[in-house]
């Protein structure tokens, strides 16, 4: 029994060390599109930009709405020796209610609708129209400036994880380095001075290694916070993609602030004419039905229908004054359009010009880093047959460090520099072919 015992722990001892042995699942790095997409579904002043989206589209169906039949109800329980009328709050402009002459209940409807307004209600409506419209290209403005943020802060993150690596492998140089200077010092082959200099210059790596981990993190947090999501990912899937090709033309067909702008000249020229409407006659028809308890002139409900037409014949300039306002607004908005234009070509210009710049420092820091670490080769090599000082040890391994992370602040130049040339050529989301 025992022995059966045994057996049956010992295999589930050897059940548990298996799974406690086995790889855990892996967790995909995070790409910058993958970024990108992350924030645009999640970032909340999108679902901000949306919502104001929203309240454009309901302030269209408010204007619509003067253009369809008006019916409303009015009640009064009063109790009065005169009889009246009484405006009705909430309700349709001029709405009333008539207090009867006696106490009692007074009860009507009226209904209401549009027959000629000169144009005035349609305009109003097209007006809310291309202000809605104008809106909706809003929210694409704020989702292309979302995109933006985050590849920026991608590149960011991307960024510190390779001067993170750059400070470690510095830091495993420079311990091999004080291995061999303290073997040397052993044997007599190198000054004190020279110890004490290597352990002070892996003193100093250790504490880039410590910065590095602590700007690690908060570049994580601030992509994190752009996105709005936790970050999951071990760590950045860095590629340097080609930049995208025909950027001006893009730009002036998809850059939304282009759209904007055009929308709120075609509101403007809307609004003119709802306000030239106003020199025509307004004509509604009508009908109202009224009735109460006790009734009056041997009648308990009464009813009127017709036709009210309404023009005002002086009005001090009101009318004209108030015209040339919204032309005036437009010509403001014309103007804003063109301003719109000319910042778009600039900003295409600066980028494009950034971008080459960008990808000709790599080009150059590349060239700079086989070049020290070739020279951080020759050094080591001389240092450890004891052909040279320390100081020509740590100068080579400082110079690889320093290109090193030149290549990194060019290649994250690089992604900022895309980041700025997506926006300007009105981008959300664009997945160019990795570099070769």
């Amino acid at each position: 029994m025992h022995t059966w015992r045994g057996i049956l722990y010992s295999t589930l001892f050897l059940l548990a060390v298996s799974l406690a042995s086995a790889d855990e699942p892996v967790i995909p790095a995070l790409s910058e599109a993958q970024a990108v997409t992350l924030a645009l579904q999640h970032n909340p002043q999108i679902r901000a930009a949306q919502a104001d989206a929203q309240a454009a589209q309901a302030r269209v169906g408010m204007a619509k709405s003067d253009t369809a039949l008006q019916v409303t109800g009015t009640g009064v329980i009063a109790g009065s020796n005169m009889a009246g009328t009484l405006g009705v709050p909430g309700l349709m402009t001029g709405t009333t209610a008539r207090v009867p002459g006696e106490s009692g209940v007074q009860v009507g409807a009226m209904a209401l609708y549009p027959l000629s307004t000169g144009g005035r209600l349609q305009a109003t409506v097209l007006a809310a129209q291309r202000q809605q419209a104008a809106v909706a290209a809003q929210v694409t403005v704020t989702r292309i400036t979302i995109a933006r943020e985050a590849r920026m802060r991608y590149a960011e993150w991307v960024e510190r994880l390779a001067m993170q690596r750059v400070a470690d492998d510095e830091l495993r140089a420079q311990a091999e380095a004080t291995k061999v200077a303290q073997q040397l010092f052993d044997v007599g082959k190198i000054p004190k001075f020279d110890l004490l200099r290597s352990q002070a210059a892996l003193a100093d790596a250790k504490q880039q290694v410590t910065n590095a981990n602590a700007e690690v993190t908060v570049a994580k947090a601030k992509l994190a916070a752009v996105l709005a999501v936790p970050i999951t990912a071990p760590e950045a899937a860095a590629t340097l993609a080609v930049p995208p090709t025909n950027a001006l033309e893009t730009a002036l067909t998809a850059r939304p602030e282009l759209h904007v702008a055009q929308s709120l000249i075609d509101a403007g020229q809307a609004t003119v004419r709802a306000r030239q409407a106003q020199y025509r006659p307004q004509v509604y028809a009508f009908g109202m039905v009224d009735g109460g308890i006790p009734g009056e002139m041997n009648r308990s409900v009464g009813f009127s229908a017709g036709v009210m037409a309404g023009l005002p014949l002086v009005d001090g300039g009101r009318r004209k004054a108030e015209v040339l306002e919204a032309e005036q607004e437009v010509q403001r908005m014309h103007a804003m359009r063109e301003s719109v234009e000319l910042q778009v070509r600039a900003e295409v210009t600066a980028a494009e010009a950034r971008v080459a710049a960008a990808r000709q420092n790599i080009d150059t820091a590349t060239q700079q880093v086989t070049a020290a670490q070739e020279s951080f080769a020759v050094a080591q090599a001389r240092y450890q047959a004891g052909k040279s000082i320390v100081v020509e040890l740590l100068d080579a391994l400082q110079a690889r460090t320093d290109a090193e992370q030149s290549l990194v602040a060019a290649q994250a130049q690089y992604r900022i520099a895309l980041a700025d040339l997506y926006r300007a050529m009105g981008l959300e989301t664009m997945t160019p072919s990795p570099e070769g």
